[in-house]
């Protein structure tokens, strides 16, 4: 004689391992399309300044990293802090930039000899790309910006100044600082 205790509970067994499955499988595929299937314009990101290794304040408005550095023809991200300080009113499509024609530095010939070497921002040299993002007064944030370095472009130690600007109106500047950049 059958045991019908034991074909229900091998059924129940059964379904709760197939939603589990299913479950698990959707979850999986969420988190690959969320996470792999972004393209380049997903690489720029705004993200909570909390999340920063050492996030912007009213003392320190503008926070970048120590070192970064970069292999030629390569690119990196850079985590970017911002807090608006302005005492009234946004800061309006705030956006990390790299001046143009201001990264300086030094770079060894073969010979040996030390050349100055200014590669333009923009033109043949060393890109950031960046989203723009309105921050509230007294407000921090953190950016994940790329930066770029052309193929071809000289090694060496660079000095970049870095502006928050307002995307919308390029002449309004929230804050500046110096990045500095080894490239290999």
């Amino acid at each position: 004689m059958r045991n019908k205790k034991g074909d229900l509970g091998l059924s129940i067994q059964a379904i709760v391992v197939i939603i589990l499955a299913i479950t698990l499988l959707g979850l999986g595929l969420t988190f690959v399309r969320q996470f792999f299937g972004k393209g380049a314009e997903g690489l720029g990101t705004v993200f909570d300044a909390a999340e920063l290794e050492t996030p912007a304040t009213s003392l320190q408005p503008l926070t970048l990293p120590k070192s970064t550095i970069v292999q030629s023809g390569d690119q990196l991200q850079l985590d970017i802090g911002f807090y608006c300080k302005k005492p009234s009113g946004d800061c309006a499509n705030a956006k990390p930039i790299l001046k143009e024609l201001v990264c300086t530095g030094k770079y060894e010939t073969i010979a040996g000899n030390s050349l100055d070497v200014n590669p333009a921002s923009g033109a043949n040299g060393i890109t950031l790309q960046a989203p723009s993002e309105t921050v509230k007064s007294h407000a921090g944030i953190g950016f994940k910006g790329i930066l770029k370095v052309t193929p071809g472009t000289p090694g060496g130690t660079f000095v970049c100044t870095l502006d928050i600007i307002d995307a919308a109106a390029p002449t309004t500047i929230y804050e500046t600082g110096q990045l500095f950049i080894q490239i290999e």
